[in-house]
């Protein structure tokens, strides 16, 4: 193939954002199915969640590291208050804590709107870094 990558940062951040990506099309199909939990999320989904959230962070880390624009992820960017929780919960994941349900974990789990942001960041971040990575084919998104 002599076609020249347009961005290679782009190409390594793409990488980070597919582990994601499965995570979130795994927690979505948890959360399809019916279960008796107090919850109604099965402790897979539990995990598939967790594991989205922490690694759209780091994504998103990439993303500030690199210093990659888009105005909706930008946009999306500036409410560093769910950014930081989202931090934390990432955190909360990756070091071990204590107690089950960590105020770490609750903080940023207990608002729907941190739901509907943590969403819109994905589809941002996602949708900017295809657009960086034109030549590259992708199937289930």
């Amino acid at each position: 193939m002599n076609e020249k990558v347009p961005d290679n940062r782009a190409f390594v951040l793409h990488r980070y954002f597919i582990s994601a990506h499965l995570m979130r099309r795994e927690f979505e199909r948890e959360l399809a199915r019916d279960v008796n939990t107090p919850t109604g999320l099965s402790i897979e989904g539990y995990a598939f969640l967790s594991l989205w959230y922490a690694a759209l962070y780091v994504t998103v880390e990439g993303w500030k590291q690199n210093e990659f624009s888009d105005p909706v992820v930008d946009s999306l960017l500036t409410d560093e208050t769910k950014l930081n929780l989202l931090r934390i919960y990432r955190n909360s994941i990756f070091h071990f804590q204590p107690d089950y349900w960590p105020a770490k974990k609750i903080g940023f789990l207990k608002g729907s709107e941190t739901a509907i942001w943590v969403r819109e960041l994905h589809d941002a971040v996602g949708n900017s870094l295809l657009e960086r990575l034109p030549y590259v084919l992708h199937s289930g998104r």
